[in-house]
């Protein structure tokens, strides 16, 4: 008898039981799960900007991207997630080299007459990133410091990732936008990131005084320029110097120096007043301008750099490049005794002439008397 009523208890049970199941499945929708979304690629423009007169360096950047902040959501701005697998995540180099053009002006100036500026573009590639459901994901780009002279770093941008929801779907996800900000400031939108080169010019002035000093003399310099970048392309600007020196090796004034292996060397003639001009040196560049001795000629040389003068009369020595230009004066003085009496050569003569002179008076003084007889 108890079996029988343990038996019809536990059926009793089990119906009960089976009807919550399925009053459940009925109430309670299945949730299917969001299917998963690759990212994609997005890019950006690297600048580099430097004086009109300098050329492009040899130079290559490169960049690393972390997870952002996360950020709850406020009234007016969503919540913000940090970004995931940001390890996956690669950025191409942005390399320039001294053959890449420029545009005139700056990046947000066109107008400015005295910078240009080069442009490369920077791909960021997040196809091995997998976003599982909808919102902004938050990285930072960070650009490695170059200790490349002259050069500027820029420092980070923030890239916001916006995931949602395909259109017409509620479980597959897409994403609809990269945006890039300001490190500062995520309310506003950057297109990359923007470097400055700074350069300097070097002069090089002649100058001949005394009274015996050849003005239409040319005078030989060598000038030395080392500890530069690989590569660099110097302007010389000749404005103010023979382009072709009448000189008996036949030497003419480059207008352009290339310092192949971070070093050059040139040779050129200046008479007086003229003057050449390198551009794009940076700061840390070392240079050296000697002139070829003329003392068998009679002059003294002496030097100045930016106003101080050299201890070397005929040389600068080596000298380095700071954050300003530099201008190196050259002067050759040769003086000789002006005459201002009689030369003691050239005596006789006179004399021999006053001699005759004087006959030819008192001939001519004899003269006249006899005829008045």
């Amino acid at each position: 008898m108890k079996e029988k009523v343990l038996r019809q208890v536990f059926t009793v049970f089990a119906v009960i039981v089976a009807a919550f199941a399925m009053c459940a499945s009925v109430a309670t929708p299945a949730f299917a799960a969001n299917t998963p979304v690759s990212g994609g690629t997005t890019t950006f423009n690297k600048y580099l900007m430097m004086d009109a007169d300098a050329n492009v360096p040899n130079v290559t950047f490169r960049f690393t991207v972390t997870a952002g902040t996360a950020q709850d959501a406020t009234d007016n701005s969503p919540a913000i997630y940090a970004g995931v697998n940001a390890d996956s995540i690669a950025v191409s180099d942005a390399s320039f080299t001294t053959s890449d053009s420029t545009t005139p002006g700056t990046p947000s100036n066109e107008e400015d007459s005295t910078q240009k500026y080069a442009t490369k573009s920077v791909t960021v590639n997040l196809q091995g990133v997998t976003f599982n459901k909808p919102g902004i994901y938050r990285y930072v780009i960070t650009e490695t410091a170059t200790s490349q002279d002259g050069i500027t770093n820029d420092t980070t941008r923030t890239l916001d990732v916006h995931v949602a929801y395909a259109e017409g779907s509620e479980t597959e996800l897409k994403v609809t936008s990269y945006a890039l900000h300001p490190s500062d400031d995520s309310s506003k939108k950057a297109n990359g990131f923007t470097n400055t080169y700074a350069t300097h010019n070097l002069t090089l002035e002649k100058q001949v005084t005394g009274n015996q000093g050849d003005r239409n003399k040319y005078f030989k310099f060598t000038v030395s320029i080392t500890n530069a970048v690989k590569g660099t392309v110097y302007n010389v600007d000749l404005t103010n110097a023979d382009s072709n020196p009448n000189v008996n090796d036949g030497t003419t004034n480059s207008n352009q120096l290339v310092a192949t292996d971070g070093t050059v060397t040139a040779t050129y003639y200046l008479k007086n007043d003229q003057s050449i001009t390198i551009k794009g040196l940076t700061g840390g560049t070392h240079y050296a301008i000697t002139e070829e001795s003329y003392s068998s000629d009679g002059y003294t040389t002496a030097n100045t750099v930016d106003g101080t003068a050299s201890l070397q009369g005929d040389t600068t020595g080596e000298k380095t490049m700071d954050d300003s230009s530099h201008e190196v004066v050259f002067t050759n003085h040769k003086e000789g005794i002006v005459p201002t009496g009689i030369l003691i050569e050239t005596g006789p003569y006179i004399l021999m002439g006053a001699v005759v002179i004087i006959g030819l008076v008192a001939l001519l003084a004899t003269s006249r008397r006899r005829s008045r007889k």
